[in-house]
């Protein structure tokens, strides 16, 4: 396997012009490296579209502004033509679930930063606490119930 020079240093080097043996010469030396540039969603979409014939733009353009049309059907901020405004009770609802969404993405972005370990010793803990945790649930959806 040596002889061949496989061996485990070849997929440790850090770019694609290390392990091809090329060198990359730019003109601003000051540029940052490949590995640290950023692109915007807008230059990414124009590079992506120029690289496509017309008629794959116009159904990309077509998907995008059909996309957006959905994400405008599930807004709940969007007030609707001839549909009655919300009551507080409803906006109390919508806001309680968009801070109920905020939650779980902060958990789930806290969960991520996790080991493997980690994980696993969570979901140990929760599965063990679960007859602790659904007691202690439906205790507060009682005090909930009787503060309304």
């Amino acid at each position: 396997i040596e002889e061949g020079n496989f061996t485990t240093a070849f997929f440790k080097k850090d770019n694609l012009s290390d392990i091809f043996g090329t060198s990359v010469v730019e003109d601003d030396p000051t540029a940052a490296s490949p590995k640290h540039r950023t692109i915007s969603k807008k230059d990414l979409e124009q590079v992506l579209a120029d690289a496509e014939d017309a008629e794959d733009r116009s159904a990309a353009q077509r998907a995008t502004t059909e996309q957006s049309q959905d994400m405008c059907d599930f807004d709940e901020d969007v007030v609707i033509e001839g549909e009655p405004p919300m009551s507080e009770a409803e906006k109390d609802m919508v806001n309680e679930s968009k801070e109920f969404k905020q939650f779980e993405d902060e958990m789930k972005s806290i969960e991520d930063e996790l080991t493997p370990l980690e994980q696993f010793a969570l979901r140990f803990l929760e599965a063990e606490n679960a007859e602790n945790f659904s007691e202690l649930l439906k205790q507060q959806e009682v005090r909930c119930e009787l503060s309304t």
